[in-house]
């Protein structure tokens, strides 16, 4: 059974992604990231918005150019753009990068491997001289739990096939306290914002907890 490490790293960021994660309030994804040279990556990402003039307006700072698809509240991005020397620091210091990559607000989440602690050394290293990071950790691990974990990484991802409605009633009841205790937002008050019945209000939660219990249980 083959050792590795593996770590992940949060750096304060500027780029276009972790700005519409913030003007959009919501999580932006990256599945896809190809470095074309020293300067610009290709990157897939999606968000769960539709396509809207504020998120062009944010991917305009640093996209050479790009394409948005929009579907069923869902919005794939893909182009071209302004690398900031991340995905270049994994790889010169010897490490693998990991997708998924997650942006929010002003920061941007990466997962990494390497075959020995040496280029983790190295990697931290170029990153606390090059970006604002956050925060950086590692640990060893098999090659089955990092397979176990990659698994889990991209299942979060089907996440998105909540419906507009479990999505929203979900969000909504995790930031207001819902799942809390004690709880500062309950069903009634749920019930009297979105003009809705305590039967539907339970049938849309308990359908977007089943749908992300299955993701991070199965």
């Amino acid at each position: 059974m083959i050792d590795m490490l593996s770590g992940n790293f949060s750096i304060a960021s500027k780029c276009s992604l972790a700005e519409a994660a913030g003007v959009l309030n919501e999580k932006i994804i990256s599945t896809y990231v190809f470095p074309m040279d020293g300067n610009t990556n290709y990157v897939c990402s999606i968000i769960r918005k539709p396509k809207s003039e504020e998120l062009e307006r944010a991917l305009s700072h640093d996209y050479i150019s790009f394409n948005l698809y929009s579907k069923d509240g869902i919005t794939l991005i893909q182009g071209i753009k302004k690398g900031h020397g991340i995905m270049k620091a994994i790889i010169d210091s010897g490490c693998v990068p990991l997708l998924p990559i997650a942006a929010t607000e002003g920061v941007e989440n990466l997962t990494f491997m390497a075959f020995n602690s040496s280029s983790v050394s190295k990697l931290q290293e170029i990153l606390q001289e090059k970006s604002s990071l956050e925060y950086f950790d590692f640990e060893r691990a098999s090659g089955n739990e990092l397979f176990s974990e990659m698994h889990r990484r991209w299942g979060i991802l089907g996440s998105v096939n909540l419906t507009d409605m479990e999505r929203k009633l979900i969000k909504s009841a995790y930031s207001m306290g819902f799942f809390e205790w004690p709880r500062t937002y309950d069903l009634s008050r749920m019930k009297a914002d979105y003009k809705l019945s305590k039967p539907t209000l339970l049938f849309h939660l308990r359908n977007a907890e089943r749908k992300i219990m299955k993701t991070i249980f199965d």
